[in-house]
């Protein structure tokens, strides 16, 4: 799939609830055939004490939420880069909706001459999750666990422009502010809706925050 580098629209909503708006749904379930429908989250918190990189008990909170925000959304395909932390972010969604998660580049396997394991750098899966998601046929409904330092160059290589220092990236621009996570917003619970339509030649972003506000 070839989308042009236009008609890009970002949209920041603050979301304090556990499911995504009704009229958030209805709209992009009417339009589900003619697009593709992609929703990315970046992993919650991880463990840093153990390793592996993975969810601690607030990271796994907030795959709950993602599972909770999705359950009305018709999902077909579900996919998440090597890291365990990304896997776990989207499982419990995977599950509700009884769907395998396609870990990209898959683990064991070789890329660009290395073998691919839980800690290898999160930018080794751009290439082969931006490839999977082009193929998607029109109609498909995807969620992505990704991370932050893969998420804008995904977002770019499907369509989304780059900011730059003439054409600025701020909440509500036509563009992804950056291609690694040197910009990334520093808060867990980001989502991100990417529509695309192949036969209009456009791409929508919508910026949203899912779940409740936890208080600290």
């Amino acid at each position: 799939m070839r989308i042009k580098n236009s008609a890009l629209k970002i949209f920041f909503l603050l979301v304090a609830i556990q499911a995504l708006p009704a009229s958030l749904q209805s709209a992009a379930q009417a339009a589900n055939s003619d697009v593709v429908t992609i929703y990315f989250v970046r992993h919650g918190e991880i463990e840093r004490t153990t390793g592996s990189a993975s969810l601690n008990e607030r990271g796994l909170e907030r795959a709950t939420d993602i599972a909770t925000t999705l359950e009305r959304v018709n999902l077909t395909h579900v996919f998440s880069s090597h890291t365990l932390r990304s896997r776990q972010a989207v499982e419990q969604a995977a599950r509700s909706h009884e769907l395998a998660v396609v870990e990209l580049p898959r683990l064991g396997s070789m890329f660009d001459g290395q073998e691919i394991q839980n800690l290898t750098p999160a930018v080794f899966a751009v290439q082969p999750l931006s490839e999977a998601l082009k193929d998607l046929p029109i109609g498909s409904t995807a969620l992505v666990g990704v991370n932050s330092d893969n998420v804008f160059a995904i977002m770019h290589n499907l369509g989304v422009q780059l900011g730059d220092s003439s054409n600025p990236c701020e909440l509500g621009s036509n563009c992804v502010p950056c291609l690694r996570n040197t910009c990334f917003p520093s808060e867990f619970d980001n989502l991100w809706i990417l529509r695309l339509n192949e036969q209009q030649g456009e791409t929508e972003l919508t910026w949203l925050r899912y779940g409740r506000q936890k208080k600290e």
